[in-house]
């Protein structure tokens, strides 16, 4: 099942505002009404007000058994369906029974040590290499948006719409700006308004790859944050 769009679901729309105005990114938003749409639609398109532990626990049982899923991938799903009952409708499901439970195991990262780490970054080049350093990314943010603002056709960083609506300057205060900017500034898809991203994950996993060091070429980003925070 492909991610849908929620435009026509007013409870789906609900929710979304509800993680919005709690700052909530895009990516994590897309992620927890993907499997709240799911799991809605597999129960016949029932609210989940008339819901509760069975089917949630059918639902988790149809991730292992069709699905095949991974562990990890079966525990997203229940930490996000979780927070919906939790959070959102505010009616816990409470303690849930027997149900299958995912047996793939996930794709464990590759962690590095740190003496690896260090060859890592030694041989990594560009902006890849700010990220797992995070060494002075505040005032790089910074000096970008004092650039950017010189321009007349800039529009800020993207917000949550309630909140770009109610805070009309927040897009150019530092505090909302990515902590992890892309180099250059690039025309919003969705509103054809200029805007300063987030710098493209996929590079980091370029550079990594492309890196001098032969023993390497393997490791993805994924393991130079894990090597970072053991820092």
């Amino acid at each position: 099942m492909s991610p849908a769009s929620h435009k026509s679901s007013p409870f789906l729309n609900f929710i979304s505002d509800f993680m919005f105005v709690r700052r909530y990114s895009k990516l994590t938003v897309k992620s927890y009404l993907y499997w709240i749409r799911y799991y809605i639609v597999l129960h016949d398109k029932r609210h989940p007000e008339g819901m509760g532990a069975l089917e949630v626990e059918q639902f988790l049982t149809h991730l292992a058994v069709k699905r095949k899923v991974a562990v990890s991938t079966q525990k997203i799903a229940l930490n996000e369906l979780a927070f919906l009952y939790n959070r959102v409708l505010e009616k816990p499901f409470g303690t849930l029974g027997e149900f299958n439970r995912a047996k793939t195991p996930a794709k464990l990262p590759v962690v590095l040590s740190r003496h690896e780490m260090t060859k890592l970054l030694h041989n990594m080049e560009g902006i890849s290499q700010l990220v797992p350093r995070l060494m002075q990314q505040i005032e790089r943010v910074e000096m970008y948006l004092k650039e950017d603002s010189q321009l007349p056709q800039f529009a800020g960083v993207w917000m949550p719409d309630a909140l770009s609506r109610k805070y009309r300057e927040a897009c150019r205060t530092l505090g909302w700006q990515y902590r992890f900017p892309s180099p250059r500034l690039a025309v919003d898809p969705e509103s054809g308004k200029l805007r300063r991203h987030h710098i493209d994950e996929s590079n980091i996993n370029r550079a990594t790859r492309m890196s001098k060091a032969p023993r390497f070429t393997r490791t993805y980003s994924n393991a130079v944050r894990v090597g970072c925070a053991a820092r």
